[in-house]
């Protein structure tokens, strides 16, 4: 059962903490016992904001299991997004994606006017601006200019169902 965090003003965070609980049976037996004190946190040697040496000999060392760590292509700035709005997390998970490919260095995005082209300043990768609606258009230029780039458009779908239904079917036709 949680019971209430510590004051405003204490090192923990407000919200819910979790009483002292036994780790399960399958727990690796050189892990850290100690079990996490509020939701949301976890210890800092577990997550390195910033991929370093010194973080990854920690883990190391301390025969801990890196659980997250934040793309590299990922920028750290404060969301100018509405609340409640997924773009957070698909810009994480395109992220995550294009890290894991070895793709960010070869990676073209093309991004239409709109909440969608807000994106550039979170990834730290090449965009292109279009015209609404005109994203598949530019894309497919930019494929037959540079064939060896990973191009790809992230649009609304206003901008892709909408206004950009005929250039997504001309996009596909040109295969």
């Amino acid at each position: 059962m949680p019971v209430r965090a510590k004051e405003i003003g204490d090192d923990t965070p407000r919200g819910l903490a979790w009483p002292e609980a036994t780790l399960d049976a399958t727990a690796d037996a050189t892990a850290d016992t100690a079990p996490y004190t509020a939701p949301y946190t976890t210890p800092a040697r577990l997550i390195s904001r910033q991929p370093d040496a010194t973080a990854d000999a920690t883990l190391h060392a301390t025969n801990a299991r890196l659980i997250y760590r934040k793309p590299d292509v990922l920028n750290d700035c404060s969301t100018r997004y509405c609340p409640g709005c997924g773009h957070g997390a698909i810009h994480r998970l395109l992220a995550e994606v294009l890290t894991e490919l070895d793709l960010p260095a070869r990676t073209i995005v093309v991004a239409p006017v709109g909440c969608a082209v807000f994106a550039y300043d979170y990834l730290n990768i090449d965009f292109v601006e279009a015209s609404n609606g005109r994203a598949p258009a530019v894309a497919t230029g930019i494929r037959r200019v540079r064939p060896e780039a990973f191009v790809l458009t992230y649009q609304g779908d206003g901008d892709l169902a909408a206004i950009g239904t005929a250039e997504i079917v001309h996009a596909a036709a040109r295969g």
